[in-house]
């Protein structure tokens, strides 16, 4: 089984590199840097076709997985790309919600 793990690398998303840590040490293939633009987008895009298992660490909202500054990066347009594939989801907004919790 192939793994990978699409990282939107921002001051928002620091809090979340201890995981991108133990994914690597547990053999996953990261993804990591500013999403917002065409050539990284395309990269992931090329990639996840070769990955059973996908992990999405960023940014998202109801309709979409985002990157960098909340620009889409897998929403209606190619959620086909995730078809037959294993994948999990933790937002960076999480850690907002955290703190409004408490």
């Amino acid at each position: 089984m192939s793994n990978l793990c699409v990282f939107p690398d921002d001051e928002t998303t620091a809090f979340l590199k201890p995981i991108i840590n133990v994914l690597q040490k547990a053999g996953f293939d990261v993804y990591d840097g500013n999403t917002n633009g065409e050539e990284y987008s395309r990269l992931v895009f090329d990639a996840i076709p070769q990955y059973d298992n996908i992990v999405f660490l960023g940014h998202g909202c109801s309709d979409a997985l985002s990157g960098t500054n909340q620009s889409p990066l897998i929403d209606s347009r190619n959620v086909d790309l995730l078809r037959g594939k294993n994948y999990f989801y933790w937002p960076a907004i999480q850690k907002s919600l955290f703190r409004l919790m408490a």
